[in-house]
């Protein structure tokens, strides 16, 4: 025995051939508002929940590793968007960058006036040569009254070596 088809018509106007139910009809054209009804819960279940991904007032490395952690978390749960999960990674990662590049900044800016502050205090005590070698301040100036040989006068002078 052949199953009996469905008795309605489709939106187009042709017989629908889907197996019938006891009443004649297939089951979307008995329930006419279960097709809506489903197609509601499948588009629902579809779209990607509104997930609110924390960012630490102060962002260090460990705070980047924690709002990526949680992106991922919530990307493997199917409640972020893999399009956003990929958005904040490169926002991390250009984040990540921008502190490397700022803290380098800031040290070289340190390490300039620490120069700075050193050779202004040199200068008060003797030649900057002096103390970059770390010899007292009479030991790094040049004596013209001293040769090679260390004889005393007019000759060339004579410069210590290392």
């Amino acid at each position: 025995m052949a199953a009996q088809r469905c008795k309605g018509t489709r939106k187009d106007g042709r017989p629908c051939n889907a197996p019938a139910t006891e009443g004649g009809l297939c089951y979307f054209h008995a329930n006419p508002d279960q097709a809506r009804i489903l197609g509601q819960k499948g588009g629902r279940k579809n779209r990607y929940q509104v997930t609110e991904v924390v960012v630490p007032e102060n962002v260090a490395a460990t705070g980047l590793g924690a709002v990526l952690d949680q992106a991922l978390r919530e990307l493997l749960a199917g409640r972020l968007d893999p399009r956003v999960a990929s958005a904040v990674s490169q926002l991390v990662n250009t984040r990540r960058r921008l502190t490397e590049t700022i803290d380098l900044e800031r040290r070289v800016t340190q390490l300039e006036q620490k120069r700075l502050a050193q050779g202004s205090a040199s200068a008060d005590r003797g030649s900057p040569a002096a103390d970059e070698a770390g010899l007292p301040p009479s030991m790094g100036k040049e004596n013209p009254t001293t040769t090679a040989g260390g004889e005393s006068g007019n000759a060339e002078p004579c410069l210590l070596d290392g």
